[in-house]
């Protein structure tokens, strides 16, 4: 019997190749003007950095009808609260007249992996993000996964129309069939 992947297999090189961070760029887009600033700011302060492509999905699953602002991985553990810090004042300062961003964050620990997605105001957005370790200090799961910033508004649930399937209230595709709503 095979022993299961870990979720940390497809970057596991980049890690023990000394990569502090992994940035993630949008599919469509050759270059991303958030993602550039970051790149820059973090290479300015001796970091190493490597760009990727957000992965497609595999056939058969509908593409995500969004992407982030933002989006970026942290494999060294020692250096994570400089880097949330680094990502927080550039939210806050870069991206300050935008009205909104969204943010993507997962930072590789020796036993976890905490995940965050936070949407919002650059401001609050540069906020959850520096709070992000506070979260690992205070859940003990190995899998942390935090979703901030989000309106509590409640929404009726939406059923895919095609095969019925209960559909998450912001997406436009059915995670079953990938038929767009």
């Amino acid at each position: 019997m095979e022993s299961a992947a870990s979720p940390i297999d497809p970057i596991i090189h980049y890690k023990n190749a000394g990569f502090a961070v992994l940035l993630w760029k949008k599919p469509e887009s050759p270059e991303d003007r958030y993602q550039v600033g970051f790149a820059q700011r973090l290479e300015e302060k001796g970091f190493r950095i490597q760009v990727l492509t957000i992965p497609q999905p595999p056939p058969g699953y509908a593409a995500p009808p969004y992407h982030f602002n933002l989006a970026f991985t942290i494999l060294d553990p020692s250096v994570a609260d400089t880097i949330l810090n680094l990502a927080s004042s550039f939210l806050s300062e870069f991206c300050r007249d935008a009205a909104e961003v969204t943010a993507k964050v997962d930072v590789i620990l020796e036993h976890r992996i905490i995940s965050a997605e936070a949407h919002g105001s650059p401001v609050d957005v540069g906020g959850t993000i520096r709070n992000i370790q506070e979260i690992e200090r205070l859940v003990s799961s190995n899998l942390v996964v935090m979703v901030a910033d989000q309106e509590l508004n409640r929404v009726p649930p939406k059923f895919c129309s095609r095969c019925g399937v209960p559909m998450p209230a912001q997406s436009e595709y059915c995670i079953q069939c990938g038929e767009r709503q």
